[in-house]
């Protein structure tokens, strides 16, 4: 059975992770870009664990891990080279609300960790379902390089304009009439080009944006041909939904 995508907000969940080498490194380098209410458990503590740990001023307790350790938390990452430890873990939890991730093994998993690509508010997530994470990797790989670091200047301007939007189904009749597509064009590394609205049912013809436009965002890339009158490589087509 696949794994359902989910996005919560860490804010106020605190989190164990036993294990501090380079895989629990990794771990804990995604979370931080959540929360900093982590807890590390470790008898050995890799340099760059260390160094996360104190740059971002993380509990760490190191020693191995005690049955009871999971008590108080709410999510328990479990990144060692112990099986044995990973399958102890998770049946401790049983009964409880904590949600269990033990690495590189699913069968001993509330939940895993998808590849992902942040860049401002604009988080999309990628995974395979534990079958082949390093197919994830590459495939995040490519979006982080198409993606340009402005999107999350564009999605503030965005978010901004969604608050004078009606809202619920007078939103939805907002846009029933209005059939046009606002496009935005990567024109280099980390640039965009914000050029007109396209009307659906005639993508090669583009018109002036009215400067009292408002959208909300959904994201789609399609591969654009370059032109005599443009050169990029992608065309991204902000849909007003």
């Amino acid at each position: 059975m696949s794994f359902f995508p989910l996005y919560m907000d860490m804010q106020n969940l605190k989190v164990l992770v036993v294990g501090a080498g380079t895989i629990a490194t990794e771990k804990l380098e995604k979370l931080l870009d959540f929360t900093k209410e982590i807890t590390v458990i470790a008898s050995e503590v890799s340099d760059e664990a260390h160094m996360l740990i104190k740059a971002h001023c993380l509990t760490l307790y190191q020693r191995t891990y005690k049955k009871g350790d999971i008590e108080g938390f709410d999510i328990v990452i479990v990144a060692t080279d112990t099986v044995d430890l990973h399958k102890a873990i998770f049946e401790e939890s049983r009964g409880s609300r904590i949600l269990v991730n033990s690495v590189d093994n699913t069968d001993y998993s509330d939940f895993i960790f998808p590849s992902y690509v942040q860049k401002g508010d604009l988080t999309i997530a990628f995974s395979t379902g534990g079958a082949s994470p390093a197919f994830a990797k590459q495939i995040r790989r490519h979006f982080e390089n198409v993606i340009p670091d402005s999107v999350g200047e564009f999605l503030q301007k965005m978010k901004s304009l969604r608050t004078t939007m009606p809202k619920g189904k007078e939103r939805m009749k907002y846009f029933e009439h209005r059939d046009f597509t606002l496009v935005i064009l990567k024109t280099g590394p980390g640039q965009v080009k914000l050029i007109g609205l396209v009307h659906q049912n005639n993508r090669s013809a583009t018109r002036t944006i009215s400067p009292g436009l408002t959208s909300s965002v959904s994201f789609i890339l399609i591969s654009f041909p370059s032109t005599s009158s443009f050169r990029f490589t992608m065309t991204y087509f902000f849909f007003a939904r």
